[in-house]
């Protein structure tokens, strides 16, 4: 069997190869050891070789850990920048304060957004891009041809913001068209404005408040006294817009004839004389007089003959302006004559009058109106 010579400090160390050598680990400053362990390695210590495990083996010779990298601290000897590919970012240095963008696997690039009110706006396609800081006021709106698809624009002369903690609305002749669940606020353009509501059903409210309005804003409104002592009709005029319910009110009225009395409505168009349905009824002789020229108020009347109570009507349909009304009226020395009937104008209400079948004279009294919105 051969045998090789290994020299240790100058004496003469004869081992016999043996047919699994991998079993023999030697010493050339320290002699030959016992066979070698599973895992260790073989690391000089400066004067002999030394067994060593994997982790203190690292230590010694200063190399990093696998796995997690928390023990590398610097990488130094790059002649290049490490592409994306490799974990680096494929470039030296960034500007301060830039926003990164990702180019695939193309080296990272820097967007200087680092102006005053700058905005980061994608344009659809490429990379994003700095938008400026537009005029003091001015809003940011959509536009689409310009790059960016945004742009700093002027406040459109329909609109208006919060200025000083108070809101400002240009007012308008009308609502904006509807929108199936929206509702509107806006400012009605009349003398003075007024603040409104539509709702989606196009129905115009105006937004009432618990400070002092304007007398036409209130729920409930009292029209003028007018005394009944001439003439032969007596009209309430200038009756506002949204109005839903108005009631006559007679006190001691009479004429100097026996017509019966009517209340008649009209719209800007005048006072309207005919298609009315109206029936009255004589509660002391039963007679029922109907009429299609106004409503009847009051049947078998007598010459001076006084008339007291109220008649009312309310808008049962704002599309077709249909109006329907019911009263009684006390004659002094007669019965109780009670009515009820209805009428579609040409268009909204502004205007009421009572007057006479003849018509007679207004000798007596006086009348006088509520409305509610």
């Amino acid at each position: 069997m051969a045998t090789t010579n290994f020299t240790d400090n100058s004496t003469v160390i004869q081992a016999s190869w043996l047919n699994e050598v991998d079993s023999l680990v030697y010493d050339v400053f320290g002699g030959l050891s016992d066979a070698g362990v599973d895992g260790k390695i073989l690391v000089s210590d400066g004067s002999k070789y030394v067994e060593e495990s994997g982790a203190t083996a690292r230590a010694s010779l200063g190399a990093a850990a696998r796995g997690a990298n928390s023990d590398i601290t610097s990488i130094t000897g790059l002649t290049t920048d490490l592409t994306v590919a490799q974990g680096g970012t494929g470039a030296s240095t960034f500007t301060d304060g830039a926003v990164l963008l990702g180019s695939g696997t193309g080296a990272i690039t820097a967007l200087d957004v680092t102006a005053k009110g700058s905005l980061l706006v994608g344009d659809g396609t490429t990379d994003p891009v700095a938008l400026a800081v537009g005029t003091n006021d001015h809003i940011l709106t959509a536009d689409s041809s310009t790059t960016s698809g945004t742009k700093w624009a002027a406040v459109p002369s329909g609109a208006r913001s919060v200025t000083g903690g108070n809101i400002f609305i240009t007012e308008s002749a009308a609502a904006s068209s509807d929108i199936a669940g929206d509702g509107q606020i806006w400012v009605d353009d009349a003398v003075p404005n007024t603040l409104m509501f539509t709702n989606d059903a196009g129905a115009d409210q105006t937004v009432h408040t618990t400070t002092t309005l304007p007398a036409s804003q209130y729920q409930q409104v009292a029209g003028t006294v007018v005394a009944t002592t001439s003439g032969t009709t007596k009209d309430f005029t200038s009756i506002p817009a949204g109005v839903k319910e108005i009631t006559l009110m007679l006190d001691g009225m009479s004429a100097n004839g026996t017509s019966d009395y009517l209340l008649q409505i009209g719209d800007s168009g005048g006072i309207e004389a005919s298609g009315y349905a109206c029936v009255a009824n004589n509660k002391f002789d039963g007679t029922t007089p109907s009429a299609t020229s106004g409503f009847v108020i009051s049947v078998d009347v007598a010459a001076a003959t006084l008339s007291h109570g109220f008649v009312t009507i309310k808008l049962l349909d704002a599309s077709t302006f249909t109006w329907v009304a019911a009263g009684n009226i006390h004659q002094t020395g007669q019965a109780l004559t009670s009515m009820a009937g209805a009428k579609s104008l040409s268009a909204e209400l502004t205007q009421v009058r009572l007057t006479s079948v003849s018509p007679d004279t207004f000798d007596a009294g006086k009348i006088n109106i509520h409305y509610s919105f």
